[in-house]
């Protein structure tokens, strides 16, 4: 039996509350944007890190544009 498409959607109801999405609570996000600084020179990287996955502080050797050559970039607040 085929039914048409206005009588399934007619059976479909749905409260504002659902679609507002306020029966749910709001988690937030893991992944925050965090800023590496050059521990040679003034230069910064800004880059997103997934606090669940990486709690403690970061540091990564990156490119330094103002020194031209691979330096160690710690993670700032």
């Amino acid at each position: 039996m085929r039914l048409p498409l206005r009588s399934i959607l007619g059976t479909i109801t749905v409260s504002n509350q659902i679609l507002a999405g306020d029966t749910m609570a709001s988690k937030k996000g893991n992944r925050i944007i965090i800023k590496l600084r050059s521990t040679e020179s003034a230069h910064t990287y800004t880059t997103m890190k997934n606090r669940k996955n990486d709690t403690n502080r970061l540091e990564l050797r990156r490119y330094d544009p103002t020194l031209r050559k691979h330096v160690l970039y710690r993670e700032t607040k």
